[in-house]
C-alpha cells in the first residue's frame, strides 16, 4: 500500500511538472508576442509622427483625436476580441 502511495505521488509529481512546463512555455510565448506587438506599435507610431507634418492643421487634429480614441481600450473590448 505504501508502494502504491509512492507511485501515485510520483505520478502526480510528473503531471505537475508537465503542467509547469506547459504553462511556462505559454507564458514565454505570450511575453514574446507582447514584445512583438509593442515593437509594431512603436514603428507605427513613428510612421504617424513622420506623416503628421504633411497634413493640414485640421487633419492633424483629427489624427491626434483618432489616436487618442484608439488608446482608450476597455476591458469589454478586450474580452470581445478574445
Amino acid at each position: 500500500s505504501l508502494k502504491l502511495e509512492c507511485e501515485k505521488l510520483l505520478s502526480e509529481k510528473t503531471e505537475m511538472q508537465r503542467h509547469y512546463v506547459m504553462y511556462y512555455e505559454m507564458s514565454y510565448g505570450l511575453n514574446i508576442e507582447m514584445h512583438k506587438q509593442a515593437e509594431i506599435v512603436k514603428r507605427l507610431s513613428a510612421i504617424c509622427a513622420q506623416m503628421m507634418p504633411f497634413l493640414t492643421q485640421e487633419h492633424q487634429q483629427q489624427v491626434l483625436q483618432a489616436v487618442e480614441r484608439a488608446k482608450q481600450v476597455t476591458m469589454g473590448e478586450l474580452n470581445s476580441i478574445v
